[in-house]
């Protein structure tokens, strides 16, 4: 018997909720219990949403997971290690990977060795990090206020987990969404005022859960420039694409139509006859724009396909 489990929480049309979506099923897919789960898309409420498939599966099961790896964390001591990408330069690149030979799909996710002069690694374009919202460092921190309660008064942290998968979102924790979120930009992102002192509004479980995600994103060169899988440049904007798709499939199958589909314009009939052909019913695309010197984000996405 096969069950299924939809995730009204994590809606398709904001970056944050298709990442969650993909770190969810990666961190499930490191469990024995949940080998082989597969994803499909469903409609709901005017988007989309993810639908995990595989026999006898439940939310309450789903749930325990969640709350089983943020205790255990296999990359906690990956993460405290360096408290910024964006201030390695190759050689401290190196030591680190030398210090966590198991871990090389996450430098692939963090960035790659730059070439030239300055000696310089080149980060990821997920990594829209700046002062305070250091990468991974940052991350640490959110495991930390979701394992202490911080944000939401009276909210279990089965709640918390399940208000990220189920829904809805309330945006009530002080937790930045590291520019996967348009929706929780600051006004000091737009104006004279300085956004520090504005408290956070977000949804740290959903954070957690994207971060999970990067490896599905791994960086490389080409050509001299940084590439990461899902992103695509047109006349100089780099865009974020990501596909939805109606059968249920592997991980390993997702992550090859994330890579062939971000080379899709809108417009280009012959190339969206192939795509619908393997099972993919909708496209998203979101521009990452730098808004001032430090604000860094993907814009609010629009459906391509």
């Amino acid at each position: 018997m096969t069950n299924s489990v939809s995730l009204t929480g994590l809606r398709a049309d904001i970056p944050l909720g298709f990442m969650a979506a993909l770190g969810l099923w990666r961190i499930l897919e490191s469990s024995d219990e949940f080998s082989g789960i597969k994803m499909r898309w469903e409609e709901h409420r005017g988007t989309f949403i993810p639908v995990l498939v595989q026999g006898g599966l439940t939310e309450a099961e789903l749930l325990t997971a969640c709350l089983a790896h943020l205790e255990a964390w296999p990359e906690q001591a990956l993460f405290e290690f360096r408290p910024s990408v964006k201030t390695t330069n190759n050689g401290d690149l190196r030591r680190w990977r030398d210090q966590f030979p198991a871990f090389d799909e996450w430098f692939a996710a963090f960035s790659v060795e730059g070439h030239g002069a300055a000696d310089e690694t080149k980060v990821s374009p997920l990594d829209m990090s700046f002062a305070a919202q250091m990468f991974p460092a940052g991350v640490v921190k959110v495991r930390t206020d979701l394992q202490k309660g911080h944000g939401k008064r009276g909210s279990s942290l089965t709640d918390r987990f399940r208000e990220a998968l189920i829904g809805p979102w309330l945006y009530r924790d002080n937790c930045h969404s590291r520019g996967w979120d348009a929706s929780t930009l600051k006004e000091g992102a737009f104006t004279f005022k300085e956004p520090s002192p504005m408290p956070n509004s977000g949804v740290a479980a959903a954070v957690w859960l994207a971060v999970h995600s990067l490896p599905c994103f791994p960086c490389y060169v080409d050509h001299g420039r940084l590439r990461a899988r899902g992103f695509a440049t047109n006349k100089g904007t780099r865009l974020f694409k990501w596909p939805i798709w109606e059968p249920a499939i592997s991980r390993q199958a997702a992550l090859t139509m994330l890579g062939q589909t971000a080379r899709y314009t809108r417009g280009d009939t012959s190339a969206a006859i192939g795509i619908r052909a393997r099972g993919v019913s909708a496209i998203y695309s979101s521009e990452r724009r730098n808004l001032t010197k430090y604000t860094f984000s993907l814009l609010a996405p629009e459906r391509i396909l």
